[in-house]
């Protein structure tokens, strides 16, 4: 694949009509303010920005189809099998058409020739004069063409396909493809193999023949070895063969009157091809060409509020609404901008938009629209929140259109405040966050890697002597391990998959009592586990030039409203096993005299039930200070004498959590491992014991079902699709999710609250201390030793008051040298 850092020159050949359809049927309905439909268009456009900025080619191409096509001469029913394009679609691919000629980007056609033809042509003129080839298509006629020099790139795969790729995909070499397809046929364009010849049987007879002109040798030779079926077949069929070798194979010599110079590519639009974009409503395309280099800045950099909006925009905004980018501060200095209170600043992603910009991290006067969160916090059960997919969802054709529409939304569901208060101001903390990042011992990652290395093979040796396996087995393979497990070793089988027996960590964990091997088995795989997600993730994910993990923490990554992280994931190390503490014990506090701090909530979740049921019961233990999980016991589980094991209280753990997310009987047994019928009497002896409980969950389901959504104690809201579907198992998953996400979505708000007030008081007093980390209930955060004991306890107070429920908070403090430290 071709470097795309390469200074040289690149052509990149891109399939214009491949992309359109592919638009067309992958993007939701996005429509101009006058009604014309341009997803496809604006699919299609995108495609090729993106291509241009990853590639940076020096030459370029859009290939266009010509119809009719001077195939139908060799063949009167090629592609006759196509349905004709609907008319909207007729309609953008004309419009397209007139878009990428105001854009300038050469556009290539011939009559009565197929783009895949111009493609070969072109490419084949390119590589004889030493300019690498990028053909971006999925189409598999093109693949004929891939060669040193002439790479073929499917984008929205994000795949090479070069002669391995090939080889693997379809069973032949790159040069038999033309055979291939000639024998078993292109149903896609029409094109009718030889009868009971599938991919295996071509491939078998290209392999012993070479190609279809030896097969067609071989069909007429008495003494050929080709069996009898198929040498009547061929026979019978060879006109058909030597048609089709015709149809499949592209055209590299077309007389294209074109020179290397005429597909430069100019970075250049004219004021027409602006208008176009205005007119078209393609303001994120604006945007994109602004930064690479394409568009100056300009008036543009705003746009009109118009229709119904128009008149309460213009009382707060004096008729626009500013859309935030670089070129919007050409016209005004920073600080001007940031202060006008009187314009409302529209951004897709803030936070983005901060790492790229720091000087930018004042927060703006005047109202701040961050189109990405708003649309979550409209419905954090969208499908999508890229640009492209909201504006055809709300059917509009900018951002601030789509802005206002989606702040009427949020005030409409009460939730402006939960924008406003909580999820705004919290920008500012994850970006703190992300950019300090976390300290972690480099030396310390890379001696694990060593002995972790040395304990995995430890344990294979292990596994292969107490099983029997082969000395060469490979512990990642589903399918070895299920013939060693079930055929060779005749453990039971506990659960078959389409492909075979299922080997994955619940089995294992079923078959663990059966054979002491499979221990050892389940603790190489979390080993291996441990260390190719999380060690080796975290070694290469060390800033060389902070030497910390700088991760991204995401507030639209889970429908329930808690954050999620990511490059690396540092939210699911795990805390009980000690490779999992050995793992934590890697991240440090920055500084010789600093420490770590850890700020974590105690049943923060069961909290917030208890608020949210009113269970009076529930109440009065968590006021009265209670261990919540042993009167749990003691109330369900207990005998007379009201003593309570170590055994009960973890079953009465399960049973408070289970109730809480909202698991039924069945789920309760796996849980516990108790039969069906116990695990319905828990619940219901639950239900008995907090009354308020079952009131209130039967009330969140039937509220669900007659609103089709359920809220938090904030106002967030999820919607629940499928919560009255005729399917009873999305039906049942919807309901668990009425009871789960009120729950959990309200133990999320307090805790983004706690962050966010932390941080005022972190700012207010000019501490050096400062958030890094926020993993389930926990804060991590590090400081200067004295000032950590400073502050310690408002610390906690923080914590403790960041709501006020019906139950108090409470919030535990650990402080150490690394994260180990304070598990």
């Amino acid at each position: 694949m071709p470097n795309n850092s390469n200074q040289g020159p690149t052509l990149l050949l891109f399939d214009a009509y491949h992309y359109l359809h592919r638009a067309y049927h992958a993007l939701p309905p996005l429509t101009t303010k006058q009604g014309e439909p341009v997803a496809a268009v604006f699919g299609c456009i995108k495609t090729i920005i993106k291509l241009l900025k990853k590639f940076s080619p020096t030459h370029f191409a859009v290939c266009w189809d010509s119809k009719p096509t001077d195939r139908l001469a060799l063949d009167a029913s090629y592609k006759a099998n196509r349905t004709e394009a609907p008319d909207d679609l007729k309609n953008q691919i004309a419009l397209a058409r007139d878009f990428i000629q105001a854009w300038g980007l050469p556009l290539v056609k011939m009559e009565g020739q197929e783009a895949d033809d111009l493609m070969a042509s072109l490419a084949a003129r390119a590589a004889s004069q030493n300019i690498p080839v990028v053909m971006v298509s999925s189409d598999k006629d093109l693949m004929q063409l891939v060669r040193p020099g002439i790479s073929m790139y499917i984008e929205h795969k994000e795949e090479w396909m070069d002669e391995t790729a090939i080889k693997k995909k379809f069973g032949v070499a790159k040069e038999a493809l033309i055979d291939y397809f000639a024998l078993v046929g292109d149903a896609t364009d029409n094109i009718i193999g030889v009868p009971g010849v599938g991919p295996k049987t071509a491939q078998k007879l290209i392999a012993d023949y070479g190609s279809v002109a030896e097969i067609i040798r071989q069909s007429k030779d008495a003494v050929s070895d080709l069996p009898e079926k198929l040498r009547s077949g061929i026979s019978a069929n060879e006109e058909r063969l030597k048609r089709n070798l015709e149809l499949v194979r592209l055209k590299e010599e077309l007389p294209l009157n074109l020179q290397p110079e005429d597909l430069l590519v100019k970075k250049s639009v004219s004021p027409e091809f602006e208008a176009m974009l205005i007119r078209l409503g393609f303001v994120s395309v604006i945007g994109e060409l602004r930064q690479m280099g394409w568009m100056a800045g300009g008036a543009s950099a705003t746009a009109d509020v118009s229709g119904a909006k128009q008149d309460r925009a213009a009382s707060a905004q004096g008729g626009k609404v500013v859309l935030l980018d670089d070129d919007n501060l050409d016209a005004r200095t920073a600080q001007e901008f940031f202060n006008d209170p009187d314009r409302a600043k529209v951004v897709y992603d803030w936070k983005e938009n901060l790492h790229q910009h720091p000087d930018w991290a004042g927060a703006p006067q005047g109202e701040l629209l961050d189109v990405k969160l708003l649309a979550w916090v409209a419905d954090a059960a969208q499908e999508s929140y890229q640009i492209d997919w909201l504006l055809g969802k709300y059917r509009v054709s900018s951002l601030p259109e789509l802005a206002l529409v989606l702040k009427d939304k949020i005030q409409s569901q009460n939730a402006w405040s939960l924008y406003e208060s909580v999820e705004l101001p919290l920008i500012g903390v994850l970006f703190d966050m992300e950019r300090a990042g976390v300290a972690v011992d480099a030396g310390y990652f890379g001696d694990l890697r060593q002995k972790w290395s040395e304990e995995l093979e430890r344990l294979k040796n292990e596994f292969i002597e107490l099983s029997g396996a082969a000395p060469g087995i490979n512990l990642n393979s589903p399918k070895q391990l299920s013939v060693l497990l079930f055929e060779k070793m005749q453990l039971p089988v506990i659960r078959k998959t389409k492909t075979g027996y299922s080997t994955d960590e619940e089995v294992l964990k079923k078959l663990e009592p059966r054979h002491p091997a499979i221990a050892k088995l389940l603790s190489h795989r979390e080993l291996a586990k441990l260390q190719s997600t999380y060690l080796e993730g975290l070694l290469t994910a060390i800033n060389p030039k902070t030497g910390r993990v700088h991760a991204t923490f995401h507030q639209e990554g889970t429908q329930t409203g808690r954050l999620s992280c990511s490059n690396p994931n540092l939210q699911n190390i795990p805390i009980r096993t000690e490779h999992g503490l050995a793992v934590r014990r890697g991240f440090i506090a920055g500084g010789p005299d600093w420490e770590l701090l850890s700020l974590d909530y105690s049943q923060v979740d069961l909290r917030a039930f208890a608020h949210l049921s009113g269970d009076a019961q529930l109440i009065k233990f968590f006021k009265e200070g209670c261990d919540i999980h042993q009167e749990t016991a003691k109330a369900l589980l207990a005998g007379p004498d009201g003593q309570v094991t170590g055994q009960m209280r973890r079953q009465a753990k399960a049973i408070n959590f289970g109730v809480l997310y909202g698991m039924g009987s069945w789920g309760l047994s796996e849980t516990l491992g108790i039969s069906h019928e116990e695990a319905q009497l828990f619940i219901d002896r639950y239900f008995e014991r907090f009354p308020g409980v079952a009131a209130w969950r039967e009330a969140v389901i039937a509220q669900a079902h007659e609103r089709g959504w359920v809220s938090t104690m904030l106002g967030r809201r999820r919607s629940l699709p499928f919560i009255n579907a005729s399917r009873k198992d999305l039906r049942e998953f919807s309901e668990r999710a009425a009871v789960n996400t009120p729950v959990q979505g309200s133990s999320a708000d307090i805790i983004k609250v706690a962050m966010i007030k932390l941080q005022e008081y972190i700012k207010e007093k000019k501490l050096q201390s400062r958030l890094l980390i926020q993993v389930h209930d926990e804060i991590l955060m590090e400081g200067p030793a004295d000032e950590i004991i400073s502050h310690q306890e408002k610390f906690r107070e923080i914590m403790e008051r960041a709501v006020e429920l019906a139950v108090p908070l409470v919030a535990h403090v650990k402080k150490g040298k690394n994260w180990a430290d304070l598990s």
